[in-house]
C-alpha cells in the first residue's frame, strides 16, 4: 500500500500528489491511500493486493529528490485520466462537469523572467513539449 506521508504545498500540489501516488499504485497492481485534508476527501484507492507499505509524500518523480519509480512520460500520459477518474470524486466540492479542453499551467516557480528572456525550467519545457505533441496528434485525427 501507498500512504500519503504528509501534504507538501496548496491545493494543486496536493491533488497532483493524491493523483501521482494512485498512479504509482495502480502501476503496482497495489493501493493508494491519502490523508485528512479541507478539500480533498481522505480516500483508499484500490488496484489490487497489497504486498508491501511505501510511505511518501508521492511529490517528486524527477531530479534528485525523485521518490517516485514512475517516468515523467507515464505521468503525463495518465495525469488527467487520474484526476479524471479517482481524484476529482474526493474534492469537497460543487459537482461540476469536466470540460475536455487542454489546458496549460505553468506556475511562478517554473518561470523566471529576466529582461529580455522567458526562461522555462526543464519540467515546465517538457510539459510544453508533450502539450504540443497532443495537440498535433489530436488536430491529426
Amino acid at each position: 500500500m501507498i500512504y500519503l506521508s504528509h501534504w507538501y504545498g496548496r491545493l494543486g500540489n496536493n491533488i497532483q500528489q493524491c493523483a501521482v501516488g494512485t498512479l504509482w499504485a495502480e502501476q503496482m497492481s497495489s493501493t493508494f491511500q491519502s490523508i485528512e485534508h479541507d478539500i480533498i476527501k481522505k480516500h483508499q484507492t484500490k488496484f489490487g493486493q497489497v504486498r508491501n507499505s511505501i510511505h511518501s509524500k508521492c511529490f517528486y518523480w524527477q531530479g534528485p529528490y525523485q521518490e517516485v519509480n514512475l517516468s515523467v512520460e507515464t505521468i503525463y500520459k495518465n495525469m488527467r485520466r487520474i484526476c479524471k477518474t479517482w481524484i476529482y470524486p474526493q474534492l469537497d466540492i460543487q459537482p461540476t462537469k469536466i470540460p475536455d479542453d487542454i489546458l496549460l499551467f505553468i506556475s511562478g516557480v517554473e518561470i523566471f523572467l529576466t529582461k529580455t528572456f522567458l526562461i522555462l525550467n526543464s519540467t515546465a519545457l517538457i510539459l510544453i513539449i508533450f502539450t504540443i505533441h497532443s495537440l498535433i496528434r489530436l488536430i491529426k485525427r
